[in-house]
């Protein structure tokens, strides 16, 4: 990754302590909303939101990584250290799941007659697929990162997509228990399937084609100035 002279924690003491706070504040709700997602569904006994089920959710596993890089982000920034080419390309990663995960659900979830109980709208629902996937995105452009990412170094952020996709099929190979509808041939086909993941790994390789190039725009001009 190439480096440039501005980094995310660089510049005024005050818009730096801004940051650490946001940060703070957005991975404790998604914390506390996971909490009570589970806690809840263990009082429902709803299965889909109980036991490997609700650690099998893409939604869930983008939102616990998110709120552990906002909570290692915000100590980088506390301790006025900068992020390192691994953290930046992490901090990414975070930014394409969570915007993955937010697009998914209006598109295909939120209005979906079929889908789980548990992902009717409420607060912890809010916090999940709109407050955090968008945070993440406008924070990735207003404090511009310090290490720009190619074109061809952005491919690696679909590793992780393509193994939960596999993890995901094995898992309902063996259990019958698909995290999403779209997921579910008896619901959509195995045509359904197969064109809904095209489509959903279009969006995940345009996503991380824009975060890459935002990385290398933003920190472009923060160096110009």
């Amino acid at each position: 990754m190439a480096r440039s002279s501005n980094d995310t924690t660089a510049g005024h003491p005050g818009w730096r302590a801004v940051n650490v706070v946001l940060q703070l504040a957005l991975a404790g709700a998604i914390i506390i909303a996971q909490i009570m997602t589970y806690t809840a569904a263990v009082a429902a006994h709803n299965r889909d939101f109980t036991g490997l089920n609700f650690f099998s959710y893409f939604t869930i596993q983008s939102n616990i990584y998110c709120a552990i890089m906002l909570i290692m982000g915000a100590a980088l920034i506390a301790s006025n250290r900068p992020y390192g080419p691994w953290f930046t390309f992490l901090r990414g990663g975070m930014v394409i799941n969570m915007a993955i995960t937010g697009l998914v659900y209006a598109l295909l979830l939120q209005h979906a007659s079929d889908a789980h109980a548990g992902l009717q709208f409420n607060w912890m629902n809010f916090v999940a697929h709109q407050l955090g996937p968008v945070f993440v995105a406008v924070e990735w452009v207003i404090w511009a990162p310090r290490y720009q990412i190619s074109w061809t170094q952005s491919f690696l952020w679909l590793i992780y997509p393509v193994v939960w996709l596999i993890y995901t099929f094995i898992h309902a190979a063996v259990t019958g228990w698909y995290p999403y509808p779209f997921l579910d041939p008896s619901l959509v086909g195995r045509g359904g399937v197969v064109m809904y993941v095209i489509g959903i790994t279009i969006g995940f390789i345009i996503i991380a084609s824009i975060v890459a190039w935002v990385s290398r725009r933003r920190s472009k001009l923060a160096a110009a100035f």
